[in-house]
Order: C-alpha cells, then sequence, then structure tokens
C-alpha cells in the first residue's frame, strides 16, 4: 500500500535525494546541481511517496511571488514503480495541496517528452518550448477556480 507525506526538504532530503538521483540523475543524466538547488528546495513543500518504508516518488511545491501561485516541480517516480499512476497521484496530490493553501494557479515547466502526462492531468501550454538545464521543456498551467 502506497503512503504519502508532506515534508520540509531538511526532513526528507534522504528518501528525496534518493528518487531524484534515481530519476533524474541516473536515469536522465541531470546533474546533481540541477536537480537540487538548495534555495528553492527550502521554499518548497516536499511531498514523498512511499511503499512500505521505500520512498519510491516525489515531488514538490514551491510558492511563487506572484500572488495565490505555485509551480510543481522535481516530479518523479522510480523506475520500477512506473505505469501504477504513481505520477498521476503525485500531480493531484500536489495540486489538491496548493487548492488548500488558495492557490488561483500551478504552473510546472514539463520536460516535453511529458507534455501529454501533463495535459490528461488538466494542465495546458501557456508558452513556447524553451530549454531548462539542456533539456527542451514547456511552461504549463492549470487554474483553479475560486
Amino acid at each position: 500500500m502506497f503512503t504519502h507525506l508532506w515534508c520540509s526538504y531538511q526532513d526528507g532530503k534522504d528518501d528525496i535525494a534518493a528518487v531524484r538521483t534515481a530519476v533524474f540523475a541516473v536515469e536522465q543524466g541531470f546533474t546533481q546541481a540541477q536537480i537540487f538547488v538548495p534555495a528553492e528546495d527550502d521554499k518548497a513543500l516536499q511531498l514523498v511517496i512511499y511503499d512500505g518504508e521505500t520512498p519510491v516518488g516525489c515531488g514538490r511545491l514551491l510558492p511563487l511571488t506572484q500572488k495565490n501561485a505555485y509551480k510543481a516541480g522535481r516530479i518523479a517516480v522510480l523506475k520500477a514503480y512506473r505505469g501504477q499512476r504513481l505520477g498521476r497521484r503525485i500531480v493531484a496530490l500536489l495540486c489538491e495541496k496548493a487548492e488548500a493553501l488558495r492557490a488561483e494557479t500551478v504552473y510546472i515547466s514539463a520536460q516535453t517528452h511529458a507534455v501529454a502526462f501533463y495535459e490528461n492531468c488538466g494542465f495546458r501550454q501557456c508558452a513556447p518550448p524553451h530549454i531548462e538545464n539542456g533539456a527542451p521543456h514547456v511552461m504549463m498551467v492549470q487554474h483553479f477556480e475560486k
């Protein structure tokens, strides 16, 4: 059975690092400096998904300077756990938390290969493609009705 935990980066950093490193560094070739940005991680609410005591997925919700807006990101699921809708669960939990915090808007800078996934989660493209950390990304947005 999968469970989830909201935490600060400092409280969850070992579990967050295990998932992010496996997905973003080992699988995708990003550097540690690209994966971990202390100025952002320390401000963000962190979400970790567990299978028992094993961290298997994560994401974060970063407040933006724009009123009532957040940026979801660093969404990752270990390869062995894909196909179980955990990515969709992470996105849904991040959006639910943002709404509970009175967000009107959530942004995601999606890797281009994941655009269809985020569209299926209710996001839409809001800017042209750009390069972020050496990889093509697209800024996407989801608005919540108040």
